[in-house]
C-alpha cells in the first residue's frame, strides 16, 4: 500500500490522480494529462472538444491515466478560497470559472476508464479523508 504522505502529496494537487503501474508495483502520482487541456481549450465553443480529444490521442498514443478524480466545488465557492491575487483564467469572472467547472464535469468521463466526483466544498480534513478512501478502494482493485 503506498505511504500516506505520498496520498497526502497527490491528494493535495489540483490534478487527476494516475495509477501508474511499474516493476515493484502500482504506483499513483499527480498529472494533468488530457483532461484539463480539453477543457481549457474548449469552454466557449472555441475548438470542438472530441477534435481535442482525438489529437490529444495521437499525441500522446491513446496514454490515459487508469483513475480520474475530479475536486468540485461550485465557481462560487471556490472563488471566495482564494487567498492570492487571481491568475489570468480567475480573473476572466464567476460565470466563465462555472463554465470550465461545467466542461470537466461533462469531459471527465472520457479522461480514464475509472473516475470519481469529490465534493470539494467540505472542510479539508473530510475531503482528503474521502479522498484517500477512493485511492485505497481503487488500489485493492
Amino acid at each position: 500500500c503506498l505511504q500516506p504522505e505520498r496520498k497526502i502529496a497527490a491528494a493535495s494537487s489540483n490534478v487527476d490522480i494516475a495509477a501508474i503501474g511499474n516493476v515493484q508495483g502500482p504506483d499513483l502520482g499527480p498529472d494533468r494529462f488530457l483532461l484539463a487541456n480539453v477543457v481549457y481549450q474548449s469552454v466557449g465553443g472555441e475548438v470542438d472538444p472530441d477534435l481535442l480529444w482525438q489529437l490529444g490521442g495521437l499525441a500522446n498514443d491513446q496514454l490515459r491515466p487508469d483513475l480520474t478524480i475530479l475536486l468540485d466545488m461550485p465557481a462560487a465557492a471556490a472563488v471566495t478560497r482564494l487567498n492570492r491575487p487571481s491568475d489570468r483564467m480567475e480573473a476572466r469572472g464567476e460565470s466563465y470559472l462555472e463554465s470550465v467547472r461545467q466542461a470537466f464535469l461533462e469531459q471527465l468521463p472520457k479522461a480514464s476508464p475509472v473516475t470519481h466526483v469529490l465534493r470539494a466544498d467540505r472542510p479539508l480534513q473530510e475531503v482528503t479523508g474521502e479522498l484517500l478512501q477512493v485511492i485505497d478502494r481503487f488500489l485493492e482493485g
